[in-house]
């Protein structure tokens, strides 16, 4: 403890987590990185005297699965952190930087289940393991707490996820495909790669058998175009 100063990384967390009026959910504590900087020069290089502080509220009315700080969160957070940081620290409030992604899951149920509540027990199983405050990969006896920073999506752990929940008998594949803002898929890919503020904002499907396609899901697959064809038209004549 160092009497209400910002030196540790520990004290950082302790800190913001006791801002008043900001009901904070996750602190998480990035010393030498800028999150102004280019994600090229974060890759390959260190900031000298940056911290920067993650910070995801508790609840969001307007996403209640994946909550974003609002601009008079992050005031308040970096208002009360400004007179306690040390002269040589530049310190920097973020809320996370969200990856949008779609998540398809094919499992076969145990025989005696019933398929619709196996699957929607898969669903909100694999939703809650890629929240931002609950979810992510736990050593045994720890409490997850949410998504870890720079750890990527991969189809195996979706699966591994998707096998502990009570009725599967065993998952029979796994699709994940990428989204831009306009809702477009992207590819479907094994993994997704997360990277300095980023965390998942998934879309979770779950089906019995096969896994279906991203795209169809979201009603974005292949659609038959239509074809022209230049039909002369011989004019009468007199």
């Amino acid at each position: 403890q160092h009497r209400d100063r910002l030196v540790t990384a520990a004290d950082f967390r302790e800190i913001t987590a006791s801002t008043p009026g900001a009901d904070l959910g996750r602190v998480e504590v990035l010393p030498l990185f800028n999150p102004q900087a280019t994600a090229e020069a974060s890759a390959r290089m260190l900031f000298p005297g940056c911290v920067t502080v993650l910070v995801v509220p508790r609840t969001d009315a307007a996403a209640r699965d994946f909550p974003s700080p609002t601009a008079a969160v992050l005031d308040a957070v970096a208002t009360y952190l400004e007179p306690r940081r040390l002269v040589t620290t530049e310190v920097h409030v973020r809320g996370p930087e969200y990856v949008d992604i779609v998540v398809s899951v094919g499992v076969v149920a145990l025989a005696g289940q019933q398929l619709s509540l196996v699957v929607q027990r898969v669903q909100d199983a694999v939703r809650s393991y890629l929240s931002p405050l609950h979810g992510g990969p736990a050593a045994v006896g720890d409490a997850p707490g949410g998504w870890p920073l720079g750890n990527p999506v991969r189809v195996q752990d979706i699966e591994a996820a998707a096998t502990r929940v009570p009725g599967v008998r065993y998952v029979d594949s796994v699709r994940i495909a990428t989204v831009t803002g306009q809702g477009q898929i992207l590819t479907e890919t094994p993994d997704v790669a997360m990277s300095g503020l980023q965390m998942p904002r998934a879309t979770v499907f779950a089906t019995g058998g096969n896994a279906a396609a991203p795209a169809d899901l979201l009603g974005l697959g292949a659609r038959p175009t239509r074809s022209q064809v230049a039909v002369p038209v011989l004019q009468p004549e007199c």
